[in-house]
């Protein structure tokens, strides 16, 4: 879906956070691109960082689970918390981001993967035996 934005004079070169156009995805894909990149080499190459990295570690570890359990949060969340501008807060981030490192850092000391992890392994091994 295009944004309004884009579709005006010059909106593909507008300044605005995610215009949604061509150019705003192509840009997202190449930062995020490169920030995993320089992140894996820098984890290669300095093997200490490994310790200090564990809570985000554990976090990339169980992607599915906490983004599924952002949005069941979310649905949860009393009255019109869920809303814009009051979902847009940063203390709602910063209890998010808390919640989905702890919750990770506990379930990983104990699992190697997130539950939705385990799940999607699990149904996705029958391919295994598709030729």
């Amino acid at each position: 879906m295009v944004s309004c934005g884009a579709l005006t004079h010059g909106g593909l070169l507008a300044a605005e956070p995610h215009t949604g156009s061509t150019f705003d995805l192509i840009g997202s894909i190449g930062i995020a691109i490169n920030v995993v990149l320089c992140l894996t080499v820098a984890m290669d190459r300095l093997p200490w960082l490994r310790r200090p990295a564990t809570p985000i570690i554990a976090v990339g570890t169980m992607s599915l689970t906490l983004y599924v359990g952002h949005i069941l949060v979310i649905l949860a969340l009393p009255g019109k918390a869920a809303i814009p501008p009051q979902s847009a807060s940063a203390a709602l981030l910063l209890w998010f981001i808390v919640g989905a490192t702890l919750f990770a850092e506990l379930w990983s000391r104990f699992f190697r993967r997130g539950p939705l992890e385990y799940l999607l392994n699990g149904a996705t091994k029958v391919a295994n035996y598709v030729r």
